[in-house]
């Protein structure tokens, strides 16, 4: 056991037993440099009996090689490359440059990783250091991120040790983190006297457990600067002892006395960005230094050289040797290491003659953006952004310059790092006088500002940029516009969508078929939302048909989200299911978890619920959270949010529709999404309605009445709140309020001639009028209902008419509607819902029993979904695919639901999942008027 640290050497030992029994999980130590992270990971890997065992270490040198860390510690485990979905093998055997390049989402590799380390834990549990994340290059790291939040059951354990700083490099956000503190003086005056025995005195060594602060490697460090007389206390110490960055301190003493050959030997070896001794050698001898130099070194203690590498005692020793260089010195190694490297280290040498370069040079320039070139067709933004940057800095040609940093901000773009995009786009936007180039510049920037939640800046500068090139650029201006109507849709001004997107249908007249259909989905969408579907709907129909045909050839858009919940407002639902799952599926081959996965998979949880798929919505709702979180998509995490709050307030679910209420409403302020707070309240109204809160529902859907007004939304299907505000006011006594919203929803169901719309007037209508006049309004609902099946709606009707009919002493009748609409509720797990009817139906005088709860219900939505696809006949590694998870994970999934329906092979479960399953509720297409 490490000496003071028994609590942690506990957790990490709990979690490799846990794994032992199938558990995975996931840990991140933090802490300043020297205080244990790395004992504690050896503490690990000492007491991983049994386990598979990977191990790598983020070098600094190696920050901007992609796929370094990675490579390293997945190289074990390649011969498994051939199991893994083609797909995959085929993404990650390209970023690890053992294949060619694959054209895919940059989250295909991260996928590919936990497929992998997955197949390799179904021998023996597996256990995967990285040690020095925070020097990882950046597309490992963001794969061993994305890996360490997808883990479930596959027996795994990844532990990352970070260098605790104010500014991480890591977004660990949703990971478990051990923050490793100092010892105790105890334990390092007991650690002190463990590597001294009996040559430091009592005090001294107080003053230097004083010094280290519980550091363990300045512990370690500090004595060996003091002479044996001082350590024994016979001399004094009158030399300041390091404190606060000791460990730095006592390396650079060392070196100091070191000869200056030995000096320049240890600094090209720490500027090499590859830990081969006959590379290090060959730079040296540049210098007229000799490998004696390097045997100085090891003799010292600072180096070892064995089986042809160089290693240095720690991490830190390297990097302080490396920053406490002079920049000429520095510069020389670079220089020296990028003539000693074979001619195929292309991307090496362009970073090492980048590193040495003093004034802009096109050809180094070049070099390196044919590195980020390479760098990005594998996978690797992060590399490629870096690389990029430098590309700029060192190119002579203003417009090159400006280009290149255009490049560069996509690329931090898309890993995250939007400060600096900002930055790279500033700078761009000075140098560029080219008008294409500038306005693909405040594209970016736009784009960046609408994911900070600056829409109506960022909408803004897309219209203004779009006319300053409308004449010169008509194509790219009608894209720039388009995205400006789609922004504007999401802040609520759906007027200015409209005019925006008409100003771009006028454009691109005289451009190019693709470019024609963009303007047309954007048009057509703000038709659709402004109460116009006989209009905007087939334009939708038909820009889609032209992007699907000229996929490869359409620009990369936000736009291309644009029209696909329209199927579902419009109550298409055979399209919208056959579209929206066709995207699904296509993302689910690709291995491709980022994109628009999470946004589609909303849509289909919004078509769900209206179909009376509720277990599926709710199942849906929750992959399109999770992906969204894991890929960084924060502003799309909101709209699953409202997606999984309409199940649980449909289901009386309280708190957790409280919480994802909360969070969706937290996320749409800060991005200023208007249409997620519409969907919220609606989500809101629903829940209070249900529990019978009836003032508490008015207060959430009131505001709606003049926020759908003020946004010019027309279409009432796209948020469907209306009828239950009507019956919240009519059941609290507030008849003039009922009858002036009634009043409003009946026009906007008649010119638009929604079916769901229609029904739901025509019940409310019913249960604003007496019982003898009721009966017409009812028989009209229910013929609308008939068109398009809507379960819950219809169910919700039969429950008002039979308490109408129980009213009016037609007990019979009554009973009927209450029957049948109780049935509903319980399949649907309505609660409250049913709970209303049974009450009803108990005052009638029939028994309302209730009924069992299926076992399907007891699902958990990852249960669900896994239910889903074996159904289907799908094999476990099949399921793991398509929901990027490990196999090991699936089939820890299949055996909890076998043991909740009690089934004992796949054959037997595949059958009673299917007996089981809810009826497939897809209405008949319908022409919307």
């Amino acid at each position: 056991m490490l000496v003071g640290r028994s609590e942690e050497c506990g957790l990490l030992e709990r979690l490799l037993e846990e794994a032992r029994h199938g558990q995975s999980a996931a840990l991140v130590l933090r802490g300043e440099p020297g205080i244990g992270k790395s004992a504690l990971l050896r503490h690990a890997v000492e007491h991983a009996e049994g386990f598979t065992v990977l191990q790598t270490r983020g070098v600094e040198s190696e920050a901007e090689l992609a796929f370094a860390g990675l490579t390293d510690l997945t190289r074990p485990l390649l011969w498994h490359l051939p199991a893994l979905p083609q797909v995959q093998a085929e993404a990650l055997a390209g970023a690890l440059a053992l294949g060619p390049p694959t054209d895919g989402d940059r989250f295909t590799v991260a996928v590919a990783t936990l497929s992998l380390l997955g197949l390799a834990a179904e021998r023996a549990p597996l256990l995967a250091v990285v040690d020095d994340a925070h020097w990882l290059d950046a597309p490992s790291a963001d794969v061993m991120l994305f890996v360490a939040r997808r883990l479930a059951a596959e027996g795994i354990v990844v532990l990352l040790a970070e260098r605790d700083s104010e500014a991480h490099p890591l977004d660990l956000t949703g990971l478990k983190q051990l923050v490793v503190r100092g010892l105790d003086a105890p334990a390092a005056e007991s650690l002190l006297r463990r590597r001294h025995p009996g040559l430091i005195a009592p005090g001294v060594a107080r003053r230097l457990v004083e010094v280290a602060a519980g550091n363990p490697l300045a512990l370690l460090e500090v004595p060996s600067l003091l002479s044996a007389a001082q350590l024994a206390g016979t001399a004094p110490l009158t030399e300041p002892l390091p404190a606060g960055d000791g460990v730095e301190r006592a390396f650079l003493r060392r070196v100091a006395t070191l000869p200056a050959s030995v000096g320049v030997a240890l600094l090209v070896a720490a500027t090499s960005d590859t830990n081969d001794l006959a590379t290090v050698v060959k730079a040296i001898r540049q210098l007229g230094v000799g490998v004696v130099a390097l045997e100085t070194a090891e003799s010292r203690g600072l180096i070892t050289l064995a089986d042809g590498r160089v290693e240095f005692r720690h991490p830190l020793l390297r990097s302080v040797i490396y920053h406490g260089a002079s920049p000429p010195a520095r510069r020389a190694a670079h220089r020296v290491l990028a003539a000693a490297l074979e001619e195929n280290s292309h991307d090496r040498r362009a970073w090492h003659l980048a590193a040495a370069a003093i004034t802009a040079d096109e050809e180094i320039a070049a070099a390196l953006e044919r590195t980020a070139l390479a760098a990005q067709q594998r996978g690797g933004w992060g590399t490629a952004a870096s690389a990029l940057e430098r590309a700029a800095q060192l190119s002579p040609n203003p417009k090159q310059r400006a280009r290149r940093l255009l490049a560069a901000a996509e690329a931090f773009w898309s890993v995250g790092q939007i400060d600096h995009a900002v930055d790279m786009l500033n700078h761009a936007l000075i140098l560029a006088t080219d008008p294409p180039l500038r306005a693909d510049i405040q594209r970016l920037r736009a784009a960046i500002q609408g994911w900070r939640g600056e829409m109506p800046h960022a909408r803004q500068l897309l219209m203004a940029e779009a006319e300053r090139i409308a004449t010169t650029d008509p194509a790219r201006a009608v894209v720039m516009l388009a995205e400006a109507s789609s922004l504007s849709t999401a802040i609520g001004q759906i007027r200015t969508a409209l005019v925006t997107a008409q100003r771009g249908c006028e454009l691109a007249r005289d451009c190019r078929e693709t470019v024609q259909a963009y303007a047309a989905l954007a048009l057509g969408t703000s038709l659709v939302l402004g109460g116009c579907a006989r209009d905007g709907y087939p334009m939708i129909l038909g820009a889609r048909i032209t992007l699907q045909r000229e996929a490869e050839s359409a620009p990369a858009t936000s736009i291309l989200g644009l029209g696909g919940q329209a199927d579902v407002w419009l109550e298409e639902w055979e399209r919208g299911r056959r579209n929206v799952g066709q995207a699904i599926g296509r993302a689910r081959a690709r291995g491709a978890p980022g994109s628009l996965l999470p946004f589609h998979l909303g849509i289909l949880s919004e078509l769900d619920f209206r179909a009376g798929r509720w277990d599926e919505a709710l199942s849906g709702a929750t992959e399109a959270i999770q992906l969204a979180r894991d890929t960084g998509q924060r502003s799309l995490v909101s709209f699953g949010l409202v997606c999984l709050a309409r199940v649980h307030a449909g289901r009386g679910e309280e708190a957790r529709c409280r919480a994802s209420l909360a969070e969706a409403l937290d996320i749409a302020e800060r991005y200023g999404i208007r249409s997620i707070e519409v969907y919220a309240a609606s989500a809101r109204g629903l829940l209070e309605l249900g529990l019978g809160c009836l003032d508490a529902a008015i207060s959430a859907l009131e505001p709606l009445v003049e926020t759908v007004e003020h946004m010019c939304l027309r279409e009432p299907a796209v948020v469907q709140w209306a009828p239950d505000h009507i019956e919240a006011c009519i059941r609290a006594g507030h008849l003039k309020r009922a009858r002036e919203a009634l009043q409003r929803f009946q026009r906007m169901a008649a010119q638009t001639g929604r079916t769901w719309a229609l029904a739901t007037a025509a019940r409310c209508r019913g249960l604003l009028t007496d019982a003898s006049r009721s009966a017409e309004a009812f028989a009209e609902a229910y013929t609308w209902h008939a068109r398009v099946p809507m379960p819950f709606e219809l169910a919700r009707t039969r429950l008002i008419h039979g308490e109408i009919l129980r009213r009016a002493k037609q007990r019979s009748a009554a009973r009927e509607c209450l029957r049948v609409a109780l049935a509903t509720f319980e399949e649907l797990d309505a609660r409250p819902w049913a709970e209303r009817a049974r009450a009803e139906l108990r005052a009638t005088g029939a028994a309302a029993r209730r009924r069992d709860v299926s076992a399907m219900r007891r699902f958990t939505p990852q249960e669900f979904q896994v239910a889903q696809l074996v159904a289907e006949g799908r094999s476990n590694r099949e399921i793991a695919a398509a929901l990027f998870l490990s196999a090991k994970t699936v089939e820890f999934h299949v055996s909890n639901i076998h043991r909740k329906l009690g089934t004992s092979s796949r054959a037997q479960l595949v059958r009673l999942l299917i007996e089981r399953s809810l009826p497939n509720s897809s209405p008949r297409s319908k022409v919307p008027s």
